[in-house]
This record gives C-alpha cells, structure tokens and sequence, in this order.
C-alpha cells in the first residue's frame, strides 16, 4: 500500500505539470496590465496590411509624434511600412485611428477608449496621455510572433482611466 507521503508527493507532481502546460487558448484581452476598467470581447480581428494608415485626428502637436512612434514600433514588429497622415474625423475601413477628440469627462487626461472591428482600429482620449496609454494596450494585443506575416489585432472595446489620481507604493 502506498504511503501517504508518496501520494502526496504524486500529487505535488501532477499538480505542477498540469500549472506549467502550454496553454494555447490564452487571450491577449485576458491577460492586459494593468487591467483595464472595462474589456468586452468581440469576434473578429483587425488585420494589419501593407496598406493600413495611422490616422490622427486632433490638434495637439504631441499626438503627431504619437503617431510617429506607433508607426516605428509597428514597423519593426511587423516589417511592414505604415504610414502616419492627419486626418478630418472620418474613419476609413483598415485604419488605424488615434483621435484626441474624445470629450469624455470619464476618461480624465489619461484614459482611453479602443475599439477594435474587422474593419478598423480606432483609440479615442481626451489628451495625448491617454494616447500613449491606449498605444501600450494596441502593443500587448499583438501576438508575439506571426505566422504568415498575418498580424493582427483582436476584436475588443476596452475603456481604461486611473483610479486614483496619483500613482505610487507602500
């Protein structure tokens, strides 16, 4: 008759195999820090093409450089040439859309809304800020590597502020 230590050492075995298997279900949208205020998951995934634009709407001059430092990043990770233009408000279908127009009390200086469809990307914020932070969560949705060279990025509505209004630690 086994021991009770044995057993027990059986089941330390099993349990830690079973927490280090590879688990290729894991969703990008589950696992985002820090953890937005609100993540609702929708079917599709927009593709990122040759043809896709970075899109900018608003006045800021910092959301220009924004604009530029997507696109670098994007273009490393992808291999593929993105453009930055200045656009009018009218999304187009594969874009990618950073607008600093959003007027949402909500949001503060810092928050951010992205909507993510088949068709478009489009982050929303009031200031640059919540620009730059929207940008770091379009980073953690893209998958490490690709195969194909089919990036993309999945369909998901996020909405993100700061819960309080400094940051620090104990």
């Amino acid at each position: 008759m086994p021991s009770i230590k044995f057993l027990i050492l059986a089941a330390a075995v099993s349990f830690g195999l079973y927490a280090c298997k590879n688990n290729d279900t894991m969703d990008a949208r589950d696992a985002l820090i820090p953890k937005p205020v609100s993540v609702t998951k929708s079917s599709g995934a927009f593709k990122l093409t040759k043809d896709t634009k970075i899109i900018l709407v608003g006045e800021q001059p910092e959301l220009g450089r924004l604009g530029k430092q997507l696109a670098e990043r994007l273009n490393v990770l992808t291999g593929l040439n993105f453009v930055v233009a200045k656009g009018s408000g009218g999304e187009s279908k594969g874009d990618i859309v950073l607008r600093t127009d959003a007027n949402s009390p909500d949001l503060g200086e810092e928050g951010y809304t992205l909507k993510v469809s088949n068709d478009m990307a489009v982050l929303a914020a009031n200031q640059p800020a919540g620009i730059f932070r929207g940008m770091q969560t379009i980073f953690q949705l893209l998958p490490v590597t690709s195969e194909n060279a089919n990036w993309s990025i999945p369909g998901v509505g996020i909405s993100d502020h700061p819960l309080y209004a400094y940051r620090g630690s104990m």
